[in-house]
């Protein structure tokens, strides 16, 4: 079929599967493949986003008209924006349920969307979407920790494990993108500075900041002392 004058496919491919098909293991010629990288920046989804409001409303107003006129709009459509991973998929499936949510609060609802229905609608994205993007174990470990700040020592400490068990959890939490290093940290035994790490993933964050599962903080499980040494031993 690539030979037929005039036909081609395109394919959309987030930028984070990149380096995993150009790993020896499954290479692709991308010099040998007409491409493009497309990025989104805040300016540029918050014109998607007034454009399709627009065309919703006849042109009677964008997504400012959707705020109550009392909040900060631009400082929350960057949270949108930060919470969706600047995705335009993400960020109208965001603005979707946010809708839906106002619909259906209870009794007389406001004119607009005001701050109890855009929390109700990110805590309820957040949850309903954080199990796509992350495997079970790793996050279920990040919620458990309770943290959105944090060193070696809490890890050790809420976790009951070793030194060495918890660098081992932290690079998993990190190579799995929930975690990244954040500069560093007085130590509590004295010494020079120890990592400082921080939840890398906002829903992540936002879930553990407002207690949205029944793990935020429980700590550790009854496996972990198995797990610890298996962690010892890697």
């Amino acid at each position: 079929m690539l030979e037929v004058d005039g036909f081609s496919w395109i394919l959309f491919l987030w930028s984070n599967v990149q380096d995993h098909f150009n790993s020896e293991k499954l290479p692709v010629r991308l010099d040998k493949i007409a491409h493009a990288n497309i990025t989104w920046n805040t300016s540029s989804l918050r014109a998607m986003i007034d454009a399709r409001v627009k065309f919703f409303s006849s042109n009677a107003f964008g997504f400012e008209g959707l705020i109550d006129p009392g909040l900060a709009k631009d400082q929350i459509f960057d949270e949108l924006v930060s919470l969706s991973v600047s995705s335009p998929r993400e960020l109208i499936k965001l603005l979707d349920i946010i809708v839906r949510e106002h619909d259906a609060r209870p009794g007389e609802k406001p004119l607009y969307l005001d701050q109890t229905s855009i929390d109700l609608g990110q805590d309820k994205y957040a949850k309903e979407t954080i199990g796509t993007w992350f495997k079970e174990k790793p996050l279920q470990q990040v919620l458990r920790l309770g943290k959105t700040s944090f060193v070696n020592r809490d890890v050790q400490t809420i976790f009951k494990i070793t030194d060495q068990g918890a660098r081992v959890r932290i690079n998993v939490w990190e190579d799995a993108g929930l975690v990244r290093q954040s500069g560093t940290a007085p130590s509590e035994l004295g010494g020079k500075p120890v990592n400082r790490y921080v939840v890398a993933a906002a829903r992540v964050e936002r879930i553990i900041l407002r207690e949205l599962d029944t793990a935020v903080g429980a700590g550790a499980e009854d496996d972990d002392s198995e797990q610890m040494n298996l962690e010892d031993q890697t």
